[in-house]
């Protein structure tokens, strides 16, 4: 159901109480119908101006939530999100719905960035002239991330220990920035740390 159709069974239902006030045996249960008739049509309004807000927000929308889903890609493959049940906690716990359609817009904005820190990359929007990434490095990196994370999981090291080495090393913030270079010379220290874990 729609924000639209839900606003519209609260004007139904708020009909409904102010039918029911006019038939009130006492001055207090008068006042009690009339006041959830305003409460039900004061939630409709926020309803309908919500409504109101995505649809003005359309194309925008549209791409967030297909980045959104990108980033979710790119997690699972990279065993970040172990499932689909994590993928929806992580929805909820950061944008407050387990539906990225019924994300609000402040909603999508956390979850992407919590996508960025967990390791999601995403491709600024092509320029006129640029020619496109291949598809053979979008590949390389989301084989790349997987990579870190299973070193990470055998080693039993958090995630944030990929983002501390991408800092050390190439001065960047999260690994959502570093190129596939960059990402391979993280692969390459966390072999050598695994390496000696095992004694080798």
């Amino acid at each position: 159901m729609n924000l639209l159709e839900q606003a519209a069974q609260l004007r139904e239902r708020a009909a409904s109480a102010s039918a029911a006030a006019q038939y009130a045996d006492d001055p207090k249960a008068y006042r009690e119908e009339k006041a959830r008739a305003r409460e039900l049509l004061d939630e409709a309004a926020r309803l309908e101006s919500q409504a109101k807000a995505v649809a003005a927000s359309g194309p925008r929308r549209t791409a967030s939530i297909a980045k959104i889903h990108i980033g979710k890609s790119q997690l699972l493959a990279a065993g970040i999100l172990p499932d689909e049940a994590s993928y929806r906690a992580l929805l909820k716990a950061y944008g407050g719905a387990d539906s990225s359609t019924r994300l609000t817009d402040a909603g999508i904005g956390r979850v992407l960035a919590r996508m960025v820190a967990l390791g999601a990359v995403f491709a600024p929007p092509a320029r006129a002239g640029k020619p496109p990434h291949s598809l053979n490095s979008r590949l390389d990196t989301a084989l790349q991330l997987k990579k870190i994370a299973a070193l990470l999981a055998d080693m039993k090291l958090p995630w944030g220990y990929a983002a501390q080495l991408a800092r050390h090393m190439y001065k960047l913030d999260a690994l959502a920035f570093c190129d596939s270079r960059q990402l391979s010379g993280i692969i390459a220290a966390l072999a050598k740390r695994q390496q000696k874990q095992r004694g080798g």
